[in-house]
């Protein structure tokens, strides 16, 4: 089917994805400063204009339909295309990469190995704006569909088709142990389960395969204490609570040393971590320069 649209109304649009990442006239309208019937009037103009209808009552709130699914991705990236366009055309002016770099991460990668990436990143490209949110996949996954940020740098993990992912890195995941931990540098999965886990809440991945290694092997699973983030898992085995499962780059040399650092037989398997974007359109500058850089690094 071929729609002759003419003129798009950025207005239009932004007011058409306001809506459809708030969910309601009223909260696009707060989000926009503008009113909700400006709101309501500029996304019925909208539907009008193109022929197709693009969102539905779902309760109290306003749903995409399935024309609204399609229309949603590339109108979002168009939208921040036109606001980068300021930050690009400077940029290149000047003979240097410009615009917004926004990246979405999970809490290890954001801390153990984005950090210097993004310092070298931004000697070599000082204009550009970096943007580094910290949030569960599930989350960074929908901002990417919606183009609230440009790319992620996740575990690779099930992905939807419109999303493609490229490899950076993979890591070992080994157990971490108190020092007094009466275990050999290469224990078997019975050994492991004499001990309790410091675990994260379900359904995180790194306890899912800490339980199936045990069903697996017969054992049953002891919980010393449920501890969301590295950071305070690491301080709980520390403390004696249990072992853990962690990456192994989010091992700082000195916890390396303070803690019993084991490689159990057989191994959990290693973790995959990359570049997560949207695989139909094209990466901004800014984020495409810094995939390469980042694979560079890895």
């Amino acid at each position: 089917m071929t729609y002759h649209w003419n003129s798009l109304s950025l207005d239009r649009v932004r007011a058409f994805v306001a809506v459809a990442r708030t969910g309601t006239f009223r909260q696009a309208a707060a989000l926009l400063h503008l009113s909700q019937p400006a709101v309501s009037m500029a996304v019925a103009a909208l539907e009008e204009e193109i022929g197709l209808v693009l969102l539905e009552k779902a309760g109290r709130r306003k749903a995409l339909t399935e024309a609204g699914r399609a229309f949603l991705e590339p109108a979002a990236a168009l939208l921040e295309q036109w606001q980068d366009l300021p930050g690009v055309v400077s940029a290149r002016l000047s003979g240097r990469l410009g615009g917004r770099l926004r990246i979405g991460a999970g809490e290890a990668v954001s801390l153990y190995r984005l950090p210097a990436v993004l310092a070298a990143f931004r000697r070599r490209h000082p204009q550009v704006q970096v943007h580094l949110s910290v949030q569960p996949r599930r989350h960074a996954l929908e901002q990417l569909r919606v183009a609230e940020i440009d790319l992620a740098i996740r575990s690779a993990g099930d992905l939807p088709e419109d999303l493609a992912y490229t490899e950076v890195w993979r890591t070992p995941r080994v157990v971490i142990a108190p020092p007094a931990t009466d275990l050999p540098a290469r224990p078997g999965v019975a050994a492991l389960a004499r001990y309790p886990f410091v675990l994260p809440p379900p359904p995180a991945r790194s306890r899912a395969l800490v339980e199936a290694a045990l069903a697996g092997a017969g054992k049953s699973l002891q919980v010393g204490a449920e501890a969301g983030g590295w950071e305070v898992i690491k301080a709980a085995v520390g403390a004696g609570l249990g072992l853990a499962v962690v990456p192994f780059f989010c091992l700082r040399p000195a916890e390396r040393r303070r803690l019993r650092v084991l490689r159990p037989r057989p191994a959990f398997p290693p973790e995959s971590y990359g570049v997560i974007h949207r695989a139909s359109t094209a990466l901004p500058a800014a984020a495409r320069h810094f995939a390469d850089h980042l694979k560079a690094k890895g």
